[in-house]
């Protein structure tokens, strides 16, 4: 894949009790144990809705009702381009979360963020979190 080229990626800000739940990614493959906002790339016939809930309950067996989109964020890294759309998100409070793809979830406190180490597609919105601007 050349650098021109974009991928489009949904993620989802779920948030419970004043905390947000992250991902670390397998130790193995692409970006081996960074963490993330759990969602992936959108296919060529998918609303971006419909990705972000394929996504979630592809990778944690979860049908969430996705909210409004609250960011968006290009990033290069040097192989890559990414469009990443981040929206909010709501399970239903009984729902258990099963990670099928991930190595670990977390729930954290937004001013936790900071000390994990995320994509760096996902530091600006870190950050916005961790002051309170989302």
């Amino acid at each position: 894949m050349t650098r021109s080229q974009r991928v489009r990626v949904v993620a989802a800000l779920i948030e419970r009790e004043g905390e947000i739940l992250i991902a670390q990614r397998p130790f193995q493959g692409v970006f081996p144990g960074k963490w993330e906002f759990p969602g992936g790339k959108v296919r060529p016939d998918e609303r971006d809705e419909a990705a972000l809930a394929r996504e979630l309950e592809e990778e944690l067996n979860v049908r969430p009702r996705i909210g409004a989109r609250v960011a968006e964020i290009d990033h290069d890294y040097s192989h890559l381009s990414v469009k990443i759309l981040f929206y909010r998100c709501f399970l239903d409070g009984r729902e258990l979360l099963h990670p099928r793809e991930h190595a670990e979830l977390r729930w954290v406190r937004p001013s936790e963020l900071t000390s994990f180490d995320f994509l760096e597609a996902d530091l600006d919105l870190v950050e916005q979190l961790k002051d309170g601007k989302l």
